[in-house]
């Protein structure tokens, strides 16, 4: 199941700004299928960490915020 919504039909940036001028910008909502589905996955994962020795750790990591600092390239990461 994909729950992209968004509508790709407009390629130039031209017609993208000429569209945007006129047209009130529609906020992207996430629909209940896909919150349902969230949680359900959720749930799943937090029931595998907490059979694991390093939960505390995993948590961790899992509560922390992702940033690049200087001289740090996304497409020069390994993980």
């Amino acid at each position: 199941m994909t729950y992209t919504s968004r509508n790709r039909e407009l390629k130039k940036p031209s017609q993208q700004r000429a569209r945007s001028s006129k047209t009130k910008r529609r906020s992207l909502r996430v629909s209940p299928e896909r919150k349902a589905d969230q949680v359900t996955v959720d749930k799943q994962l937090v029931e595998v960490i907490k059979k694991r020795e390093d939960k505390k750790l995993m948590f961790g990591y899992l509560k922390s915020d992702f940033s690049l600092k200087n001289h740090q390239y996304p497409h020069k990461m390994i993980f």
